[in-house]
């Protein structure tokens, strides 16, 4: 089981998180990339591992830092340069030396101009993005301008978290419910909510979509096909070896559209919007009955790419649910997003789960009804 933040612990976490963060424009002729290793012993099965690391020392007039480099940093380094990720981790396995040279190579020799954005919390380098993007739709500034309209709504906020990729602040709007009739039980309550997702080191936009949850387990369906979006792209910072400091004119026009999502709040969580929601949570209620359990399992698991342990755990829940039907599915995948390694293989497969919800009839007969 994985828990989540209240409000107040989100808030704080990101309020410290903040206070770490620095930001760097950097072109290729004052950074510099190198590898360090560390050794582990195991006593009880007499191994020894050497494990190697990425750091990467940047500096201007006034400053200087080395920091550690994050398996997606190196991926983005790499990305930049061109060399591709399966070779970049190769070099750093087999021949640090040789990497530490291609990727200052490329750096200084071959595009020693090109500006890059490097973000760093504490001593870890923890993106390297273009100098376009947007560094003023951070976390904290995200959820402190989002509170207010939420928190008018009479909204309750339910776990959120924050991983290495991403935030989700996550909530319900308790006068927005709704009865379905499944096989389980006559009149399952299932109330609207959502879920804003954001990531800070260029894996995704500032996303605000809908959930669905149901009350008596509290599992949540995500429902992306009405996602409304914002790309971390902006002007293009014209400095040159310099640390980044807040924008004033940046944040003011993040602020226009924070105030522009307040509107598309209004939209998503209106009565007819949820009633059409509901309708084909309904639809997929009555939906014909899975023949085979393990077949139709099978089936899901290889169309959405989901693990061997994760197929087995919507099997038991198919079986202990006693619901055979689509929305029986979709229940068994956002049970078993319980019991996922972490928050955003969670939040995954809680948008797997409307996936099923909201396939087309002909599609879920194919993968149920003729398995």
């Amino acid at each position: 089981m994985i828990n989540g933040m209240d409000i107040g612990q989100l808030q704080d976490h990101l309020k410290q998180e903040d206070m770490l963060k620095i930001d760097y424009i950097q072109d290729g002729n004052q950074m510099e990339f190198s590898t360090y290793y560390t050794e582990e012993w195991n006593q009880g099965s007499q191994k020894h591992t050497v494990t190697n690391h990425g750091d990467l020392r940047i500096y201007g007039d006034d400053y200087e830092a080395t920091l550690r480099t994050t398996p997606h940093t190196n991926m983005q380094i790499g990305n930049r340069l061109g060399i591709p990720n399966s070779y970049f981790n190769r070099m750093l396995e087999k021949e640090p030396e040789l990497l530490r040279a291609n990727v200052n190579w490329w750096l200084r020799k071959s595009m020693p101009e090109k500006k890059h954005m490097v973000r760093s919390l504490g001593n870890r380098a923890r993106a390297f993005v273009s100098n376009r993007f947007n560094n003023q739709l951070d976390n904290y500034d995200v959820v402190q301008t989002l509170l207010p309209p939420l928190e008018k709504l009479g909204v309750t906020f339910k776990d959120s978290y924050v991983t290495e990729n991403r935030m989700y602040l996550r909530g319900m709007i308790p006068k927005m419910e709704r009865e379905i009739t499944t096989r389980r039980k006559v009149g399952e309550v299932v109330r609207m909510g959502f879920c804003f997702s954001n990531s800070e080191i260029g894996l995704g936009s500032l996303v605000l979509e809908p959930e669905i949850i149901t009350l008596e387990c509290l599992n949540g369906m995500t429902i992306n096909q009405l996602a409304h979006k914002r790309k971390h792209i902006g002007m293009s910072y014209n400095l040159n070896n310099e640390v980044i400091y807040k924008d004033s004119t940046k944040a003011l026009a993040n602020q226009a559209w924070l105030s522009s999502v307040k509107d598309e709040i209004d939209h998503i969580f209106k009565e007819d919007s949820f009633d059409k929601i509901v309708e084909q949570m309904q639809n997929s209620a009555d939906s014909k009955e899975i023949k085979d359990l393990e077949k139709t399992r099978d089936n899901i698991v290889k169309d959405f790419a989901m693990s061997e342990a994760e197929g087995k755990k919507i099997l038991e829940e198919l079986f202990n649910s006693g619901d055979r039907t689509q929305w029986g599915m979709a229940s068994a995948i956002t049970a078993s997003a319980h019991n996922a390694p972490h928050a955003d293989r969670k939040m995954e497969l809680n948008k797997i789960g409307w996936d099923v919800v909201s396939m087309e009839p002909r599609k879920w007969e194919e993968l149920a009804i003729a398995a």
